[in-house]
């Protein structure tokens, strides 16, 4: 005999697609990770006596090959399905699972949110009728406004950030949420996750990052194809700031997975550039006052660094289960990039290589990560940039500690290169939401990071030569990886 299980909300993280890859090969391609922001508006609505459970679908295909979406739901009830779209790669996933959540129990509610169906908010509302609404940016106050209607009949044009529909027609409420502070929600309450024990140590194996730790929202600076810096911030959110948590509550969220999982390391939800240099230093004091033995995983989002930095998150970590990350660019590309996007793009190369012997010396892990088809790139710039890292990988012992990663990039919405593609060379062909959806429900197969869904052409490079040289830069990063002891 099954027991229905009650929620008042579902959130769920969708997958990829529902079909398996061949011998587990895409396990990285189903994109388990969970947004962070759906651990907070957990903690949230469970604070606020909102009895809430999270399902990570892409995770339970991975524990049970027999686990079907369909299944696990007749054996709950909520009031409310709440669907992350946050990932571009999830539009059909998303899109899918909704259409499942209305067809088993069509009186509940079914919502979207994050920054994907933010953006396509309208279209994807015209477009699947089985969609009640969608949050758009920040979530936390109105999915606990729309929770709440559920119980006070107030009306829906009270929840702020809101798309519905009302008498056939889609309504849209003001952008009026941004939060001013994320301090009084905890981003470390794993065990409102289903399987979250599984999670924790899955999502590092087929990931390769141990789990996110919420350190701030928002994004001073504008790299072309990424969905969530300064532009996409305003477009999707209309958040023009930064926001950074104290840092006692990151220490608090440290703590509390320490004692309820025991994990080895943590990745840092935001990245370290020369402005907030301060309160990351302030944050390292306060975790080596703590006493907290635990590795961490940190990117580098704009150079120089200074000596004192690296050695403070060295006292600060443990060395065998921690690692700093960089984006690189090709010379001529960073200096084309910087009126474009911002100066500190354009680092110099005595700023890398301080890096890197600096990273050797104190013994820490540096991933250094490139970008096939960057604006203006031609396979010159290619293989100038791939002999630029291998000559740090080879300099001065750096061999043992650096290691280098490529990925197929799919330009995401509300980018400076989607927003305005003649200005960066590029040609979308992916731009409405149906093209994602079904761009990433014909792509059946995925093998890693050998394979992608790539959206767009520069002048010197098609989609198609894209994917091939990604493919070629796997195959020449197995070596780095073989011999780095990190």
């Amino acid at each position: 005999m099954f027991f229905v299980k009650e929620y008042d909300i579902l959130l769920i993280h969708p997958p990829r697609l529902f079909e398996k890859d061949f011998l587990k090969l895409g396990e990285r391609a189903c994109y388990m990770s969970i947004p962070m922001g759906l651990f907070g508006m957990a903690d949230l609505l469970d604070k606020e006596g909102f009895s809430t459970r999270i399902l990570n679908i892409p995770l339970e295909m991975l524990l049970n090959k027999d686990w079907s979406l369909e299944g696990f739901l007749k054996n709950v009830k909520t009031r409310i399905y709440a669907i992350s779209l946050h990932w571009v790669l999830n539009s059909y996933g998303a899109i899918e699972v909704a259409n499942k959540c209305k067809e088993i129990d069509p009186t509940a509610k079914v919502i979207l949110g994050g920054f994907t169906s933010s953006y396509f908010d309208l279209e994807i509302m015209r477009n699947f009728p089985f969609v009640d609404g969608i949050i758009r940016g920040e979530g936390e106050l109105p999915i606990l406004k729309l929770t709440e209607t559920m119980y006070g009949n107030k009306p829906l044009n009270s929840i702020p950030n809101f798309t519905f529909r009302r008498n056939g027609r889609i309504v849209r409420t003001p952008l009026t949420y941004v939060a001013k502070s994320i301090d009084h929600m905890s981003f470390a309450n794993v065990e409102l996750l289903h399987h979250w024990r599984e999670y924790l140590r899955i999502a590092r194996e087929t990931m390769g990052l141990p789990f996110s730790i919420m350190v701030g929202r928002g994004c001073p600076f504008d790299c072309p194809f990424c969905g969530g810096g300064q532009t996409a911030s305003k477009i999707i959110s209309g958040r023009k700031s930064i926001l950074l948590r104290s840092v006692g509550k990151v220490v608090e969220d440290i703590q509390k997975i320490i004692q309820t999982a025991k994990v080895e390391s943590i990745y840092f939800g935001h990245g370290v550039y020369p402005q907030n240099t301060t309160y990351w230093k302030k944050l390292f004091s306060l975790i080596r006052k703590e006493k907290i033995d635990i590795g961490a995983d940190l990117e580098i989002w704009r150079l120089p660094l200074d000596k004192a930095f690296i050695n403070d998150f060295h006292r600060t970590f443990a060395t065998d289960n921690s690692s700093l990350s960089f984006v690189v660019y090709p010379k001529r590309i960073r200096r084309l990039l910087a009126p474009l996007a911002d100066s500190l793009i354009n680092y110099e190369e005595t700023d890398i290589r301080f890096l890197v012997e600096n990273a050797v010396a104190h013994d820490i892990s540096l991933r250094l990560w490139f970008t096939v088809g960057n604006p203006f790139e031609t396979a010159k710039d290619i293989l100038e940039d791939l002999s630029f890292m291998a000559k740090l990988f080879l300099d001065r012992g750096a061999y043992n500690h650096i290691t280098l990663y490529n990925t197929p990039v799919t330009i995401g919405p509300g980018s400076p290169a989607f927003q305005n593609p003649d200005k960066f060379g590029i040609r979308l062909w992916l731009t409405s939401f149906m093209d994602f959806y079904r761009a990433f429900g014909e792509k059946k197969f995925t093998f890693g990071e050998f394979d992608g869904v790539i959206n767009y052409r520069t002048p010197f490079l098609s989609g198609r030569n894209i994917n091939l040289w990604n493919k070629i830069f796997n195959f020449i990063e197995v070596p780095f990886h073989l011999v780095s002891s990190h």
